[in-house]
């Protein structure tokens, strides 16, 4: 599983990247913003074509007034 999406990753970042870069070569690439743990072939595949990628980790708070 976490192979497949590593390959759909890849070809997503590297198509993206390619047309970005065609259209204007001196342009920087920011990566993903994946919310949580994203597998590591996915990160990994975001590393290699883009200049920036953020694995954000967010705590769920309790709202205020409930129990």
């Amino acid at each position: 599983k976490e192979r497949w999406a590593g390959h759909v990753a890849e070809k997503f970042f590297s198509v993206c990247a390619a047309t970005v870069r065609k259209h204007d070569p001196n342009h920087l690439i920011l990566g993903s913003r994946f919310a949580g743990n994203a597998p590591g072939p996915v990160f990994a595949a975001c590393a290699r074509w883009a200049w920036l990628a953020i694995a954000a980790f967010e705590q769920a708070h309790p709202r205020a007034g409930t129990a």
